[in-house]
C-alpha cells in the first residue's frame, strides 16, 4: 500500500509500505480522511519533534522513518482477538494517543497527560496517511450515523477545541478570546455557541493571518484591533 513517511526534515516520502497486520485488541481499518495538524507541518519544517528519530519510542517501539498523520477516520475491516463492541464496516474515528497506563496521571484518569505520551502517526505506529492502519481498539470511536467521514477526521482536534471551552467553565454573558483563528481557534469559536446555554458569550478572535477576519466573521466574530496594526475579529 501507499504511505508517507517521514524520513528526516524536509523528506517526507509517498512510499509502498506492506499493510500492517492486527493483533489480539487490535483494529484493522481501511482509512478514509486525514487531516493535516500544524503538528505535522512543524515535523516537516523543524523536525524531529515528537517524532522519535534517535531511538525507539517507549510505547510505539518505532523510530523514523514512521506513518505520519494523525488526525484520521475509516471503515473497519478486521478486528482482533478480544475486540468487542464493534464490528466490520462500522465507521469511525481515531484517538491517537499511546499512553503507558501506569503513570499518575493515567491512573487518575488523564492520560492525555502521561508520561510517556505519543501520538500515533507522530510517535510511530501506523499512521492515517496511508491506505490502512492498525490501532488498539480503546482508541477506536464508532461515529453517529449523522456525520460523514469528511467530518470524522475533524473529530479528534474539535475534541480539543470542546475540552477547551469546557475547562473554561464559561457561562452565558460571558466575554472570551481566543488567540489564533486556524482550524482549533475556529472550533473554539464554535464550541462556544453551546457553551453559553441560554444566552450566546462574547466571543473575540485575534490571528496575524490576512484572511483571519473573513474566517471569524462566518462564525459570528467581527473585526477588531490587533498588536500588529492589522484587523483581527471579536465577537
Amino acid at each position: 500500500m501507499k504511505a508517507a513517511r517521514w524520513h528526516g526534515q524536509r523528506d517526507i516520502r509517498v512510499e509502498d509500505v506492506p499493510e500492517p497486520v492486527f493483533g489480539p485488541g487490535e483494529v484493522k481499518l481501511k482509512l478514509a480522511w486525514a487531516g493535516i495538524c500544524g503538528s505535522d507541518l512543524h515535523e516537516y519544517m523543524a523536525g524531529p519533534i515528537f517524532i522519535p528519530a534517535g531511538q525507539d519510542h517507549p510505547l510505539s517501539h518505532d523510530r523514523a522513518p514512521i506513518v505520519m498523520g494523525h488526525e484520521f477516520c475509516g471503515t473497519v475491516t478486521e478486528l482482533g482477538e478480544g475486540v468487542e463492541g464493534l464490528a466490520v464496516g462500522e465507521r469511525v474515528a481515531i484517538e491517537p494517543i499511546f499512553a503507558c497506563g501506569a503513570c499518575p496521571a493515567c491512573r487518575e484518569g488523564k492520560y492525555n497527560l502521561c508520561d510517556k505520551l505519543g501520538f500515533v502517526g507522530l510517535s510511530g505506529g501506523h499512521g492515517g496517511f496511508s491506505a490502512y492502519s492498525v490501532v488498539a481498539a480503546r482508541m477506536v470511536h464508532k461515529m453517529p450515523e449523522g456525520l460523514s467521514l469528511e467530518q470524522g477526521a475533524m473529530v479528534e482536534h474539535s475534541a480539543v477545541a470542546l475540552h477547551a471551552v469546557r475547562l473554561s467553565s464559561i457561562r452565558a454573558g460571558d466575554s472570551a478570546a481566543v488567540f489564533g483563528a486556524g482550524p482549533i481557534g475556529l472550533l473554539v469559536i464554535e464550541a462556544l455557541r453551546p457553551a453559553g446555554r441560554e444566552g450566546r458569550p462574547d466571543r473575540a478572535a485575534q490571528d496575524a493571518c490576512d484572511e483571519a477576519p473573513f474566517r471569524c466573521s462566518r462564525k459570528g466574530a467581527s473585526p477588531m484591533p490587533q498588536p500588529t496594526g492589522r484587523p483581527g475579529a471579536v465577537g
